[in-house]
């Protein structure tokens, strides 16, 4: 299988092969999404990045939520904002130096991210 590059690998060109294989995985995370939908959390990521350009980003896929949340350590308890996505479509934005991104935990069993069409 032919590996894909990320989708921000010109702005990782400093970045460690696990950062890029982060972004990989948090664009995979994202692309289950409608596209209306995934495009709203690049929106908010992207605007989120430029606000708080220090924090990690800490990742989070469930199975009713998709949440990143940006703090200044590692720990979750510590994440000042987040986003959350659920399965349904609604997202929102909650508020409570390291630059990094970490995938804290994916679920095996997921919702789908995109309905069907009898649900739509």
């Amino acid at each position: 299988m032919a590996s894909r590059k990320p989708p921000f690998s010109a702005k990782l060109s400093n970045a460690t092969d696990s950062q890029i294989q982060a972004e990989a995985e948090l664009a995979s995370l994202i692309a289950k999404f409608e596209p209306n939908y995934a495009h709203l959390i690049k929106d908010c990521r992207k605007e989120l990045r430029s606000i708080f350009p220090a924090a990690n980003e800490l990742v989070y896929d469930h199975y009713n939520f998709f949440v990143i949340g940006y703090c200044f350590s590692e720990r979750a308890l510590d994440c000042i904002v987040s986003i959350a996505a659920a399965a349904n479509g609604k997202t929102e934005v909650s508020s409570a130096g390291q630059d990094k991104l970490i995938i804290k935990s994916v679920s095996v069993e997921q919702r789908a991210r995109q309905r069907t069409k009898s649900a739509a």
